[in-house]
């Protein structure tokens, strides 16, 4: 069914423009209410953003000032590293001596002096040769299986024992050579270095 508007032109103008602005009207008001509710919340998540930034700018101008109070102590550290670097390689396959010498000292009966440990580095192995003295020959026998029982030592030759005219209670003098066979390659012992103290 058709219906007829009765009313005159300008009046319908003005009820299409009220309709309009009701509309325009409804939409500001959205945008409104949208920015009244969306601002507070855009402006505590900028706050909580700047307040992480003043954070880690705080943090990052106190590690720059212990970098620069302490730079001295990190090169010193970095060359500390280096010559321990050099060092090792400088060793090469070094044995470790303090091992030998303790087996050598705690194995050592009480008749028995050691007046030299010498090294004779070979190939593949390295040789110690030990000269000492002994108040009896039996001293000496002991000592060498004693030297046997070490794990370290690979194994032990008697190269020579002797009667001599006895001097202080000892009468006896011996040479051994003690193989030590496959050695390490040479490392510091790093123990309390800079890293583990500021770790």
């Amino acid at each position: 069914m058709n219906t007829i508007s009765l009313l005159p032109p300008r009046i319908k103008l003005e009820q299409k423009k009220m309709r309009r602005y009701r509309i325009y009207l409804s939409a500001f008001i959205l945008l409104l209410v949208c920015a009244i509710v969306i601002l507070p919340i855009l402006g505590i998540y900028t706050i909580k953003i700047n307040s992480r930034l003043y954070t880690l700018r705080d943090r990052n101008k106190v590690i720059e000032a212990y970098i620069q109070e302490n730079n001295h102590i990190l090169s010193a550290n970095e060359n500390i590293k280096r010559l321990e670097s050099l060092i090792e390689k400088g060793m090469g396959k070094t044995p470790d001596w303090a091992q030998y010498i303790i087996i050598l000292g705690e194995s050592k009966p009480n008749g028995v002096i050691i007046d030299s440990i010498k090294t004779d580095p070979e190939d593949t192995e390295t040789v110690l040769v030990i000269d000492g003295r002994a108040q009896s020959q039996r001293a000496v026998t002991d000592y060498v299986e004693w030297l046997g029982k070490s794990d370290a030592l690979r194994s032990i030759k008697c190269n020579l024992v002797r009667q001599t005219e006895p001097q202080g209670g000892y009468s006896s003098e011996f040479q051994f050579i003690a193989y030590i066979g496959e050695v390490e390659q040479f490392k510091l012992d790093r123990g309390g270095s800079y890293e583990e103290s500021t770790n």
